[in-house]
């Protein structure tokens, strides 16, 4: 009986972000406009791409310029921006060049579905926003800006990091690389809350952001061994991690660890509840100067086992999947990317497949369709696996 309700809910949830828009992105003769589901075309192929309607706009490019058009096909927001992202939450990032074209410098800012600045396009950098809040970039210093324009903290940082759970790290000098810890290393940094005050301070010492409540912090003792320890809002040690070779923040209550060379995952009382026995590819856990490993989504890992391949693991270390693949990678909504064989698709959390595993690469179902690439050629997938371009 609990089989059949599992597998109950599993078709549920499938069928639940299965429904196909009614107006789906078509590719034909390397131009792209908007089909029906009898695929008719209702909006001609004449961009060189465009994106699936978020909010009743869809994102259009032509010529390299990016706007915004209604289901009929009018253009609501004119075709002049440089980059720009589909609507979410009543708004849109865009961004435009300035200067010469070939130095490839941008300023950002937000619009809303008329086309009016809610945050100007005048600044340098635009992160996402989070907690409410976006870092901005004048050129020079960091600052912060409210979800509806206003200016939060103004720019004074040389280097800050998005908000986390009412916390940023900022300083007044940029981080230096230390090829020894693998980290960015701050001569002086502080986390702050959206008010600016100053919540803890870390010295000669590289930091990621809270999660969970607690803060990882990574530093050289006098002996120049490495010591790890985690912080709570306060900034006070919570936790000392300098027996692992390396340590992720926390996530859904675990942290990634590694032991010789292995990963396993230990809770906030530092107990180690997932053996360390999985592997990590040495230089993805490096890229970017960045301690790249894995963390818990949805209750579940991606994590690989020696000589097996990758599969998902559940907060006890139980394999989840009955086969194994080259890669897996899991996104929201679920769904889990995954290659086998050299070819990509998207797998259910439960091992049954949403995409067939035949592109050669994929991006995550958003509101029923996956963009995906067969050799030079991306084009659109519904749930049905239904693909839209004409030859």
């Amino acid at each position: 009986m609990m089989k059949q309700l599992m597998v109950f809910l599993v078709c549920l949830s499938l069928g639940a972000s299965a429904q196909t828009p009614t107006l789906i992105p078509y590719l034909q003769n390397q131009r792209w406009g908007f089909v029906n589901q009898e695929r008719t075309i209702v909006i001609p192929c004449i961009y060189h791409y465009v994106a699936p309607f978020s909010e009743g706009l869809a994102l259009v490019e032509l010529n390299r310029k990016y706007g915004y058009i209604d289901r009929s096909g009018k253009t609501v927001i004119a075709l002049k921006y440089d980059k720009a992202q589909s609507f979410s939450n009543g708004r849109a990032k865009v961004e435009v060049i300035f200067g010469k074209k070939t130095d490839g410098q941008f300023k950002a800012g937000y619009i809303d579905k008329t086309g009016q600045a809610i945050i100007p396009v005048a600044h340098l950098g635009v992160t996402t926003f989070r907690d409410s809040v976006a870092m901005v970039w004048n050129g020079h210093q960091h600052g912060y800006i409210h979800w509806r324009g206003d200016t939060l903290l103004k720019h004074q940082y040389a280097y800050a990091t998005r908000f986390s759970e009412g916390r940023a790290l900022v300083a007044n000098q940029p981080p230096r690389y230390d090829p020894a810890l693998g980290i960015h290393v701050f001569t002086k940094a502080t986390f702050i809350d959206t008010q600016g005050k100053v919540q803890a301070a870390i010295h000669r010492a590289g930091a990621e952001s809270y999660a969970n409540g607690l803060a990882l912090i990574i530093a050289k003792s006098n002996d120049s061994t490495q010591v790890m320890y985690f912080i709570d809002k306060q900034g006070n040690k919570v936790l000392d991690v300098s027996k692992y070779g390396a340590v992720h923040g926390f996530t859904e209550g675990l942290a990634a660890v590694m032991n010789q060379g292995k990963v396993g995952f230990i809770n906030p009382k530092g107990t180690l509840v997932v053996p360390c026995q999985y592997v990590i590819n040495a230089e993805w856990f490096r890229q970017e100067h960045k301690r790249r490993m894995p963390r818990f989504v949805g209750g579940l890992a991606a994590v690989a086992l020696p000589n097996k391949g990758w599969n998902l693991i559940d907060p006890q270390g139980r394999v989840q999947l009955p086969t194994y693949y080259q890669y897996l990678q899991i996104v929201p909504n679920q769904q889990v990317l995954a290659k086998k064989n050299g070819r990509w698709g998207i797998i259910h959390p439960s091992g049954k497949v949403i995409l067939p595993l035949q592109y050669d690469a994929v991006k995550p179902y958003k509101n029923g369709l996956a963009l995906v690439r067969k050799g030079k050629r991306r084009f659109y997938v519904d749930r049905a696996g239904e693909e839209y371009f004409d030859e």
